[in-house]
């Protein structure tokens, strides 16, 4: 995951250069969307097409157990289950605490191009 993020924020400034002209960032930009999603939809489709819902023989006895009482999931029971989770003070400092983290983790990561730019000025630079 965390080459993934690495990737997310070093190939946008490699593909999407600084251009006097906004088409020809615009035309970055497309080339870089177009990139992605070439590169995503061979993945996504392998996943939603190869990969079984679940495995054939349970990996332990609560998850066999858990298959021979299957509950049908409606609105309601989904509903229950939310009202559960979010009384639970646990679950709830968790996802604070996870949250403050995500939220420092992505400002300092969008800040970080101003930061190297002080040092670094030729970057921006259009080739």
């Amino acid at each position: 995951m965390a080459l993934g993020i690495a990737l997310g924020f070093l190939l946008p400034p490699v593909i999407v250069r600084n251009h006097e002209n906004v088409d020809d960032i615009g035309a970055d930009i497309n080339v870089m969307c177009w990139g992605a999603a070439i590169a995503i939809a061979p993945v996504a489709l392998t996943v939603l097409f190869y990969f079984p819902d679940e495995p054939p023989n349970p990996p332990s006895q609560a998850q066999l157990k858990e298959r021979e009482n299957k509950e049908v999931v409606n609105f309601k029971v989904f509903l229950k289950s939310l009202k559960t989770l979010f009384k639970n003070n646990a679950f709830l400092i968790h996802a604070f605490s996870y949250g403050l983290n995500l939220a420092i983790y992505s400002a300092i990561g969008t800040l970080l191009n101003q930061f190297i730019l002080n040092y670094f000025e030729l970057l921006m630079m259009a080739p």
